[in-house]
């Protein structure tokens, strides 16, 4: 047998076992028991909340940054309790298809419950109006006051933003009953 067609072999049986190996996993996966999915569940959301841990790893929207309009209105509210990239779970109970599991908030202050969203041009296709939508009507019911800035080229102004800010703040919150 020539060398070529040994390393062939080799690599057959090694297909082989990775299958095998991929069957066997699958089928003695812990987490398939809902008694050790539940307390891993728990586990983690512990320490999230214990700050051990940041929801998504800690990474901001889709690639992990934010965005230069997000980071300037974050700069122009310092000082304010706002917090970047602010996650609303939704309550055990409350979730229902068609919402998710946890609402990301570009910029919220969690003690006045103010929302500030920044749409970009991604916001503009008429399936993502609509989920913002539902994510308004959540947070709206839940007693937050959502401020939606819908950019366009060139017309954020962020000192406009913390004037709107610094009036819902010296306002008293809606009743949430």
């Amino acid at each position: 047998m020539d060398v070529t067609n040994r390393n062939k072999g080799a690599h057959m049986n090694n297909c082989v076992n990775r299958a095998e190996t991929v069957r066997r996993m699958r089928e003695n996966n812990p987490m398939k028991d809902p008694g050790v999915r539940g307390r891993a569940t728990r586990k983690v959301r512990q320490m999230m909340k214990d700050g051990e841990i940041e929801p998504f790893g800690g990474r901001r929207w889709g690639n992990g940054c934010q965005t230069p309009t997000e980071r300037e209105a974050e700069v122009s509210l310092d000082g304010l309790g706002f917090q970047s990239n602010l996650v609303i779970g939704v309550g055990k109970g409350e979730w229902r298809p068609g919402i998710p599991k946890n609402y990301r908030i570009d910029l919220g202050n969690p003690g006045a419950k103010i929302a500030v969203e920044i749409d970009g041009g991604s916001h503009a296709a008429k399936k993502r109006r609509g989920a913002d939508e539902r994510k308004d009507a959540y947070l709206t019911s839940r007693g937050w006051r959502v401020i939606r800035i819908r950019l366009k080229k060139g017309t954020f102004d962020a000192s406009a933003l913390r004037t709107q800010v610094c009036a819902l703040l010296t306002e008293s919150p809606p009743s949430t009953t």
